[in-house]
């Protein structure tokens, strides 16, 4: 503290420095312009102030250490300051002490001293300077005159004048003015840039005048305006970043409002919209833009602002604003539930609300026709047990399937028909077969027939296959030639009792009464055999591809209808109307369509068969063996070709004759099916697909006389495209006359 004060007092006692520094004496060192001390090696000595003046750009306001060392190293003087907002620096660091004031604490000696000085965290200065200790001498000293003009408040030797001097003064002279200076509190500042000395301007607030002559001093002004917002801002201006609410700005000054977010309070912000401001005036400016309230959800939510759809946690809206939040979040064929308290409200304050999710949801899709009908079922639950198309048509599930994820469901539903008889609706699936009934009393059906009218008009005892809605009503009318017939024979039969009676009338007044012989035992009437039970039964080995055509014979003992085909360990029921059998062997052909799974060499079809005659059905369980590719559909049933026999008589050999059943099927892998009928017996010599160009791999190929199901094998087809068809180029070879058979077959792609 005693060297503190002692300095203090040497401040204000001691002379000015003896030597002149002229006020243009500058000199650059790491980027700071230096006024004080000059350079180099500025000779101090006992009671000079030792003064550091200097400007460092880019650095305002910045921390500024100060350390001054002897020649011995020793710190004899550290202090730390700021610069101003210009990075400008003026302080009198010290006065240098006479010889007599020598102290060893206090570290001065003769010699060459540096001046230390560190800006902010960067910047650094070394300054050398020389101290030469002398013992006071009387001083000479020499006058000067300063003329001041200036419009702001300023100090000569510490004297604050508010007012333009023309004065002499005692060398030297220290001249300094302030930073700034508020003309208008609060609005309109001046602030000092420079000094202007006899018409030359340098950019220190400070000047230090040692020289005898007439010097005229003026500050270099610039007029700033405070321009303010109402809330903290970052801005840009003259490319320099800065933030605040308020700014003392150059007149003039073009003012870059960045868009930005300011937060006023816990869930309150403001949204600044960009904009130029000028500081044309003082004042305050009123920022573009909008305040919003903070919507917080614990849980993401989809909900619908201003007409705008989006999933968000957080949200900030305009107070006022109505907000719905959406009842699902969906992601592609996925969604999941959301309940929130209140699902639409209007924004009054910051909100946080709370999120519930309920089980997910999977999208269904189930077609028919040219339709897709779509749903959302959770997760875990069963597929609908009916989709009704319309008041007559509607899909029927075929086994119960939870659902697990998204899933086409069209395998496994089947087509159902409303049949509606007397006003009683049941369904049926398409290709079903409907039985209209008669009376059970024979009697009743003989004299009062029932008959039908709708889509079938005619006697009861009737079967209708369903393939669309049916509509039947039923009524019985009296059959009058029945009831004639009945008549005439009540009439015979009166006609015949009369007349025996009348005949033993006779006989009793002819002759005594005999006593009748006893009457010949009647004859027992033969019971009529009964009907014996519909029996059916595989006649040969049968086969299905894996493209689902099935090819099978089944023996019947009496008239019957086979009205459906399933496999048994997938469910796939075939596409087919009811097939007609005859006692005996029958020769079946369905299409079950691609089978759903692998399963091994052989599969069971349960075949469902109705007697014509007594309605009674039974179920006939068929194994099917699985046909490979290397094994062709149109191979497996046939029988190896043998040659021509020669005939003891001349015959014309019959001319070949292949014709195609209806079109083919053709899949992506180059897997054709054709369904070909022959009169004879021949061989598919080659079969190009038009289309490729490519040939089977699997030929030649045996055909039987009589209908065959083939399969061909030609790849991948590039350009697949499903229910388009195709052209399949046969050629078959008659091996009897060696005739060739050029034909083309339509394929539809599936």
């Amino acid at each position: 503290m005693t060297r503190v004060a002692l300095l203090i007092v040497m401040l204000l006692l001691s002379a000015m420095v003896v030597l002149s520094v002229t006020t243009l004496a500058t000199f650059t060192q790491n980027g700071v312009v230096i006024y004080s001390p000059p350079y180099p090696y500025y000779t101090y000595t006992s009671g000079q102030q030792v003064v550091l003046n200097f400007t460092a750009k880019g650095y305002p306001n910045a921390l500024v250490t100060i350390i001054v060392y002897n020649p011995n190293d020793q710190v004899v003087y550290q202090n730390a300051f700021q610069t101003d907002s210009h990075g400008n620096f003026y302080q009198v660091l010290f006065v240098v002490p006479n010889a007599t004031q020598l102290a060893a604490e206090e570290g001065f000696i003769n010699g060459t001293y540096k001046i230390m000085v560190i800006i902010g965290t960067s910047a650094g200065v070394s300054i050398p300077i020389q101290i030469t200790l002398i013992p006071p001498k009387p001083q000479q000293t020499f006058s000067l005159t300063v003329n001041v003009r200036s419009p702001v408040p300023y100090f000569i030797n510490g004297t604050r004048y508010s007012y333009n001097v023309s004065q002499t003064f005692t060398a030297p002279v220290n001249v300094s003015f302030p930073g700034n200076y508020t003309l208008i509190k609060g609005e309109v500042m001046l602030e000092v840039k420079g000094v202007d000395v006899n018409g030359v301007t340098q950019p220190s607030r400070y000047v230090f005048l040692s020289s005898s002559g007439v010097y005229t001093v003026s500050p270099v002004t610039l007029t700033l305006y405070n321009v303010s917002f109402q809330y903290p801002v970052k801005v840009n201006v003259n490319g320099k970043n800065m933030t605040g609410s308020w700014f003392w700005l150059p007149a003039g000054t073009s003012v870059l409002v960045y868009p930005q977010t300011i937060s006023i309070s816990p869930g309150v912000v403001f949204f600044v919209q960009g904009q130029t401001v000028t500081a044309s005036k003082p004042g305050a400016v009123q920022l573009k833009g909008y305040t919003a309230y903070m919507l917080s959800f614990s849980q993401p939510v989809n909900v619908t602002v201003n007409g705008k759809t989006e999933v968000v946690s957080t949200l900030y809206v305009q107070p006022g604003t109505t907000v719905t939040v959406n009842p699902y979040i969906y992601s592609g064929s996925e969604r999941t539930p959301v309940k929130v308290q209140n699902m639409s409200f209007t924004v009054e304050r910051p909100l946080n609300l709370s999120v519930s999710y309920g089980q997910p949801e999977y999208l269904v899709k189930v077609s028919y026709g040219t339709t897709t009908y779509t749903f959302w079922i959770p997760k875990g639950n069963t597929l609908p047990s009916v989709i009704q198309i319309n008041n007559f048509t509607r899909l029927a599930l075929t086994q119960n399937v939870s659902v697990v994820g998204p899933m086409d469901a069209s395998s496994y539903y089947q087509l159902q028909y409303a049949v509606v008889i007397d006003g009683n609706t049941t369904w049926a699936p398409v290709g079903s077969v409907v039985y209209l009934p008669e009376s059970s009393n024979p009697v009743i059906a003989f004299f009062t027939p029932t008959y039908y009218k709708g889509n079938y008009t005619g006697l009861g005892n009737a079967y209708l296959t369903v393939y669309g809605p049916l509509y039947e009503t039923s009524y019985t009318s009296l059959d009058i030639w029945h009831v004639l017939l009945l008549v005439l024979a009540v009439i015979v039969v009166v006609l015949l009792v009369l007349l025996l009676r009348k005949k033993s009338t006779y006989a009793q007044v002819a002759q005594a009464p005999l006593t009748p012989p006893p009457a010949p035992p009647a004859s027992p009437t033969s019971p009529a055999p009964p009907t014996p039970p519909l029996q059916a039964s595989l006649a040969s080995p049968g086969y299905i591809t894996p493209e689902g055509r099935a090819v099978l014979e089944i023996s019947v003992n009496r008239p019957a209808f086979l009205t459906s085909a399933v496999v048994k360990d997938t469910g796939q029921r075939a596409n087919m109307q009811p097939i007609s059998l005859n006692p005996g062997t029958n020769r079946i052909e369905i299409d079950f369509g691609p089978l759903r799974q692998t399963l091994g060499n052989t599969v069971e079809v349960v075949f469902k068969l109705v007697d014509k005659e007594t309605k009674d059905v039974i179920d006939l369980v068929v194994p099917l063996q699985v046909m490979s590719l290397a094994k062709s559909v149109g191979q497996a049933p046939t029988v190896p070709l043998q040659p021509a026999q020669e005939s003891t008589q001349t015959r014309q050999p019959v001319k070949l004759s292949v014709q195609p059943v209806g079109d083919g099927t053709l899949t992506q892998q180059g897997i054709a099916t054709l369904n070909l009928e022959s009169n004879k017996d021949a061989v598919i010599v080659s079969a190009t697909l038009a289309h490729t160009g490519t040939t089977a791999v699997n030929t030649p190929l045996r055909l039987a006389k009589g209908r065959n199901v083939v399969a061909l094998q030609f790849g991948p087809v590039q350009g697949f495209i499903r229910y388009i068809k195709y052209d399949v180029a046969l050629r078959v070879q008659d091996p009897e006359t060696n005739e060739v058979l050029d034909l083309l077959v339509k394929v539809v792609g599936s």
